[in-house]
């Protein structure tokens, strides 16, 4: 479902191309279409569908450019996306290439680590999620690492490496841009400490949470989610884990931190419900959730029913999800920018407990509108159990929700986008 229609104005127009036309864009994309035709689910995706629909809006022709097996035109959501064959290590070069030939003058780049040197091109934008190569190197996580096929010591050795080409990327990226968008202020630090000079060109444009306006239809549920939901509602309070699921997103030490939970908790007060995407596949899926579930260790029995996983949600599941729960946990490990899951928990006005982790603290303040921990279990715990044992703090926290909610909005965003295209001249 498309936020604003009627704002938005998707152009199937003839004006696209007349004079009244403001100018053709591409947007270079290392993900955007899934294999199934239709927009992934994923916070990076809905930022570049955003920011498609802004620039559509304003008589701008917007083309996405996706690396493909084939060469195919879609049309998505009003937005046209092109997919091109090309070499996996030239594929960011072709793309723009291919935008060229297009009639593109101005490349938006979805992440700084592809953006490439383009001639002939009015400006180019890198847009910067976060940075991703902040994670802590623990033995006990050794198979979710890069080189984790490499013994321990040495594997610490080449991600030393990996941080440091990868950090020279981001700069480079940024270097290469007439200007950064970046989604929280942690490109922003990094800049003023590695790049002074090229600190002038860094834009902050937070996210804002398209639930709000999104009315919901009397639409059931698929099966599996219905049987979760009902589940997890034969409780007091259900804990809501509104993200795809990764090593970096903290999936990994959830049963770690129920465990923890249930000490202070009883375990029949509670559950935690994860919404979002498991594994690739389904087999992988079910494995992974049973390691989750702590299946057949009798460490974890007393839990393993605290956990619920009710897959990806469409949009309108999605905002059902975040009404229905006490409280929202983003137990982040590592690579966080602005986590549009948070955002999207305080446009609903609900406390958020998340890691100190990224940009996470440029949406949460402690005490305020949520809790902020340590990235360990036991902290994770500890300030979700504050949360629930203490009713009129977490008011507290959801009034300071609805506040500052205030500071993500529609307008917001889009009068920091078209400040972008003014003093770019496009």
């Amino acid at each position: 479902m498309l936020h604003k229609q009627s704002v938005w104005r998707l152009k199937e127009r003839p004006e696209l191309n007349s004079a009244r036309n403001r100018g053709s864009v591409a947007i270079i994309a290392r993900s955007f279409l899934g294999a199934n035709g239709l927009i992934k689910r994923g916070g990076a995706e809905r930022v570049l569908l955003w920011i498609a629909q802004f620039l559509l809006s304003t008589d701008r022709r917007v083309v996405v450019f996706q690396r493909g097996i084939n060469d195919d035109v879609y049309h998505v959501n009003g937005i046209e996306v092109r997919t091109v064959a090309c070499r996996k290590h030239q594929w960011s070069r072709s793309l723009s290439n291919k935008a060229l030939e297009n009639g593109a003058k101005v490349l938006i780049f979805q992440d700084l680590s592809i953006v490439v040197r383009v001639a002939q091109v009015q400006s180019i934008i890198g847009l910067n999620h976060g940075v991703y190569w902040d994670y802590p190197v623990l033995r006990n996580l050794k198979t979710w690492y890069p080189f984790h096929f490499l013994p321990y010591p040495l594997m610490k050795i080449f991600i030393t490496l990996w941080r440091r080409f990868a950090k020279h990327r981001e700069l480079r990226g940024v270097a290469i841009s007439d200007l950064t968008v970046a989604f929280d202020t942690g490109l922003l630090r990094l800049i003023q400490s590695d790049a002074p000079n090229d600190r002038d060109k860094i834009r902050v444009v937070t996210p804002y949470s398209d639930l709000v306006d999104l009315s919901l239809r009397d639409a059931t549920h698929t099966e599996p989610s219905q049987d979760s939901t009902e589940l997890a509602k034969n409780c007091e309070w259900t804990i809501l884990v509104p993200r795809n699921q990764s090593l970096s997103s903290g999936l990994f030490w959830l049963k770690d931190v129920a465990l923890e939970l249930v000490s202070q908790v009883p375990a029949t007060d509670w559950k935690i419900v994860v919404a979002g995407k498991i594994g690739q596949t389904e087999d992988s899926t079910e494995s992974l959730i049973e390691s989750l579930k702590g299946s057949g260790l009798a460490k974890y029995s007393e839990i393993s029913g605290n956990l619920y996983f009710l897959g990806s949600l469409d949009r309108e599941e999605l905002k059902r999800a975040y009404l229905d729960a006490t409280v929202v946990l983003i137990p982040t490990f590592a690579y966080e920018g602005a986590c549009l899951s948070a955002v999207e928990a305080i446009s609903m006005s609900k406390a958020v407990v998340a890691t100190n982790v990224g940009g996470l603290n440029d949406t949460i303040t402690n005490d305020w509108n949520g809790v902020l921990c340590n990235p360990n279990p036991k902290s994770i715990a500890n300030g979700v159990a504050k949360v629930l044992l203490n009713s009129q703090y977490r008011m507290e926290l959801e009034e300071g929700a609805r506040e500052s909610s205030r500071l993500y909005t529609f307008d917001n965003w889009t009068s920091r986008w078209a400040s972008i295209c003014e003093e770019l001249g496009f």
